[in-house]
């Protein structure tokens, strides 16, 4: 698992920093952020949790493939105004949450909207390139940690017999 500071920001989707900027987070969005900032900062503690589950700055970004890059440039070259198309896909940008003991939670978005991703990365069934996740006093950087005896997860599956 990276940390933040491992993050490399080069070739990253123009504009894709904008939306995370402060002026632009609904208040309660904000007060949430600060306060999963201030519990992943201290060292977890059974007796002080406040939050089964914590999520920090999870972000998770794709390379694209050689044939999608090549497409786009393809597809640039007839539009001179583009500049060269990104390098990587952004799946999740920057998700800050966290759950309470006794709440159920659910996910829901619209397709693409990184519900799946978020949820793999949460699990630790797939590396997020940035952020950290702890569960109960627990922080998530595989598969096997002691963390999941606390979680129960239940992902939605596609049977299409």
């Amino acid at each position: 698992m990276k940390s933040m500071g491992d993050y490399d920001q080069s070739n990253v989707e123009a504009g894709d920093e904008s939306a995370e900027a402060e002026g632009e987070e609904d208040s309660d969005v904000r007060e949430e952020r600060i306060l999963i900032s201030k519990y992943m900062a201290t060292k977890p503690d059974y007796s002080a949790i406040q939050r089964v589950v914590a999520v920090q700055g999870l972000r998770k970004e794709y390379e694209k493939t050689a044939a999608t890059q090549a497409a786009q440039q393809a597809k640039s070259k007839k539009d001179s105004k583009e500049k060269e198309p990104p390098k990587k896909k952004i799946a999740v940008r920057q998700l800050t949450m966290g759950v309470q003991e006794g709440e159920v939670f659910g996910l829901l978005g619209h397709n693409g909207a990184g519900k799946t991703t978020s949820m793999r990365m949460i699990t630790a069934e797939e590396a997020p390139t940035r952020g950290k996740v702890r569960i109960g006093k627990h922080d998530i950087t595989s598969s096997i940690s002691p963390g999941f005896e606390l979680l129960g997860y239940c992902p939605q599956v596609q049977d299409y017999t």
